[in-house]
């Protein structure tokens, strides 16, 4: 199974292999959930919310996020959709730094 830094900063997937975004993974990795919402990281803090299996943590990017934006996304389903993350996925069993 992925790591859920690696799952985070991933950019997207070839094959089995995630593609993970090395410069955010180094300067944020550190980074509790609450701190990467703080700094306008919504695509992580929600991986981070799927990667816990947590309702609460994905509505809370959901509001936030609708909160700094002028378009408003009505549930996590869309937050989801939108930002292109809906689950951790089983079958990647390499990570790709770049």
């Amino acid at each position: 199974m992925i790591k859920r830094d690696d799952f985070i900063f991933t950019l997207g997937y070839q094959g089995s292999t995630a593609i993970v975004d090395r410069v955010l993974k180094t300067q944020y990795s550190k980074n509790s959930f609450d701190e990467l919402l703080e700094n306008h990281l919504f695509k992580p803090a929600l991986a981070y919310g799927i990667y816990e299996k947590s309702d609460a943590m994905c509505e809370k990017v959901r509001v936030v996020y609708n909160s700094k934006v002028s378009e408003n996304i009505p549930t996590i389903a869309a937050l989801k959709k939108a930002f292109g993350v809906d689950r951790v996925p089983e079958e990647i069993d390499k990570v790709s730094l770049i």
